[in-house]
């Protein structure tokens, strides 16, 4: 038994190591294998879009980190489209390959695009395209369609991954098992009452895989678990700080404080060329500097400040290729 038990780990180690060196865990060098995408506002000598070689230092530096991660993010930085295509990776990789990665937005029609943005990049990749499944296989309901994206495993055919967009709903989150990672886009805007019970649903989905949960998220007011995790996860080495508020959701393993905390303003975008230094300066004209510091430079502003309304501020281009 044990002779047959070392016989199957060997031979599953050789083709994870093939599968491996077929898909880069490096972000960039995968990004390049993947396919380059186009810059949604700059365009070549003949009017085409610009082809965006390089990943922004900061889409690099958070699709790397292999750990639970929040970033507070500035808007319009392209840092949602990077996680997608970490999240593809994810699927592909020996520790991901036939588990299940949820993609959770504010609402439901939203989680929805991420997921058609993502299938359409993958899509257009000459290399992934392959990877997925548009037509069943095995039984009939495993094929993509608009909020589930089916992902060909490279080990075992039988066992495909699932990418799949979630809305609010904390009823939802409890439905899946076999989830190995979770991302989370702007999760500052999810208008439910009871944060708590969504955060614990969240939680639990990962005690049995020992999964991750990466975060990407404009900051809000000084409320809810992401401002919760923000605080917990920055100052967990000065334990006694009655400054830092107990943790809202239940999480017996104290999730809530064992995030990495990133911060991306909009100036790193300016840095990279994602966006311009003379858009950033309209912004500030037309939002004045509390709204600006709250989209633009990683601000979570004081109760009493939460005047606007999120017509004014949700201007993402989720259709965006980068």
């Amino acid at each position: 038994m044990f002779s047959q038990l070392k016989r199957e780990l060997a031979a599953f180690n050789e083709v994870a190591e093939k599968v491996d060196v077929l898909v880069p865990r490096d972000p960039q060098e995968f990004y390049t294998d993947f396919g380059f995408l186009t810059h949604p506002r700059l365009k070549d000598e003949n009017g085409q879009p610009l082809v965006v070689e390089k990943l922004a230092p900061y889409q690099y530096e958070f699709w790397a980190y292999q750990g639970n991660a929040l970033a507070i993010k500035s808007q319009k930085i392209g840092l949602t489209t990077s996680s997608l295509l970490e999240d593809f990776q994810f699927t592909l990789l020996p520790e991901g390959a036939g588990k299940d990665v949820l993609v959770i937005a504010q609402n439901e029609k939203l989680a929805d695009d991420h997921i058609l943005t993502l299938k359409r990049m993958i899509k257009r990749s000459k290399k992934y395209a392959p990877f997925l499944l548009i037509t069943a296989e095995g039984f009939k309901e495993e094929k993509s369609k608009m909020s589930v994206i089916y992902v060909r495993n490279p080990y075992d055919s039988s066992r495909p991954s699932r990418i799949i967009a979630l809305g609010k709903s904390e009823a939802s989150v409890w439905s899946w098992k076999n989830i190995g990672k979770i991302h989370m886009s702007d999760a500052t805007k999810l208008d439910i009452k009871e944060q708590q019970n969504f955060f614990a649903a969240v939680y639990s989905r990962l005690a049995n895989t020992e999964g991750i949960i990466k975060i990407e998220t404009p900051p809000d007011g000084q409320h809810g678990e992401v401002y919760n995790i923000y605080n917990k996860s920055r100052a967990k080495i000065i334990e006694e700080d009655a400054s830092v508020p107990d943790t809202l959701a239940e999480d017996p393993a104290d999730n809530a404080s064992k995030f990495r905390i990133f911060e991306y303003p909009a100036v790193e975008a300016v840095r990279a060329g994602i966006i311009s230094r003379e858009f950033l300066e309209q912004e500030r004209n037309e939002l004045g500097d509390l709204l600006f510091a709250q989209l633009y430079e990683c601000s979570f502003l004081p109760p009493g400040n939460q005047w606007y309304n999120e017509s004014m501020i949700f201007t993402e281009d989720y259709g965006a290729e980068f």
